[in-house]
């Protein structure tokens, strides 16, 4: 939840700058912007989606998991079409058939885990740091040496 907080707040004020650094200009870069305004606010749904799939498949409900990322898939399409073409909204349309599609995703998910009780959060306050810690170290994959490596 912290990280789709840090990241929704610092690429939506950050969003002309990360498109710039990209090489995005002119119109590009306008309706690039656009798009990630829309994205950029409801950014939680796709961590919180993007992060419960791998809880379903590590629970053994490998086909939950492949349907739920479908039924986003699918609602993305639809609604890019509808958004986009039938509503005229343009890279907005887009943006919020990709948002809409991705929280498909994860209530899908959401409800899988909490359906089967295998959504749990069972690490009391006072050591939630000391875990934070250990998760992040864990998912740095290399620790030092792999941030090293992406600045250099």
């Amino acid at each position: 939840m912290i990280a789709s907080v840090l990241l929704t707040i610092s690429v939506f004020l950050l969003n002309g700058t990360l498109l710039g650094l990209l090489g995005a200009n002119g119109e590009l870069l306008a309706l690039g912007e656009e798009y990630i305004a829309v994205t950029a606010l409801v950014a939680a749904l796709q961590v919180i989606g993007t992060g419960l799939v791998p809880f379903i498949r590590n629970y053994g409900g490998f086909f939950y998991a492949m349907v739920s990322m479908i039924a986003g898939f699918v609602t993305n399409i639809i609604l890019d079409y509808l958004f986009v073409w039938l509503l005229e909204q343009g890279v907005a349309g887009a943006a919020w058939a990709t948002v809409i599609g991705q929280g498909v995703t994860m209530l899908i998910a959401l409800a899988y885990l909490l359906r089967n009780r295998q959504f749990t959060l069972n690490i009391p306050f006072s050591k939630f740091g000391k875990a934070a810690a250990s998760i992040i170290k864990i998912g740095s994959s290399g620790g030092r040496r792999c941030v090293i490596e992406v600045w250099l």
